[in-house]
C-alpha cells in the first residue's frame, strides 16, 4: 500500500471515530441542561407534577423523582439534580418532546 493512501485511510478513520463519538455525546445532555428543560415555570426547582409531565412512563418517572428528591421536600433542586447527575440524564433520555409554543 502506498504511504499516501495509508495516510488518507488513517485520517478518514480518525474523522469517522470522532463523528461517532460526537454523536453519542450530543445525545447525552448534561444534568443541568436536562433540569433546565424540565423546569417549565423557571422557578429553579421541579415539582413532582412538573417533572412527571416531561417523562413518558409515569411509573419510572415516580421512581426517578424519588431518587432525585434527596431531602424529601417534594421538589428537585438544581443541586439535587447535579448530585444525582446520572439519574437526571436518565430522566432526560425518557423525556417526551415539548409541544411547540
Amino acid at each position: 500500500m502506498r504511504p499516501a493512501t495509508l495516510i488518507i485511510l488513517l485520517g478518514a478513520s480518525v474523522l469517522l471515530a470522532q463523528g461517532c463519538a460526537g454523536t453519542s455525546k450530543a445525545t447525552r445532555k448534561d444534568p443541568q441542561t436536562v433540569f433546565n428543560g424540565f423546569d417549565v415555570n423557571r422557578d429553579g426547582r421541579l415539582s413532582q407534577n412538573e417533572f412527571l409531565s416531561q417523562i413518558r412512563d409515569r411509573k419510572i418517572g415516580l421512581k426517578l423523582f424519588n431518587q432525585l428528591d434527596a431531602n424529601g421536600d417534594g421538589y428537585i433542586s438544581s443541586d439535587e439534580a447535579a448530585a444525582q447527575g446520572s439519574v437526571m440524564q436518565q430522566a432526560g433520555k425518557l423525556s417526551q418532546p415539548r409541544p411547540p409554543q
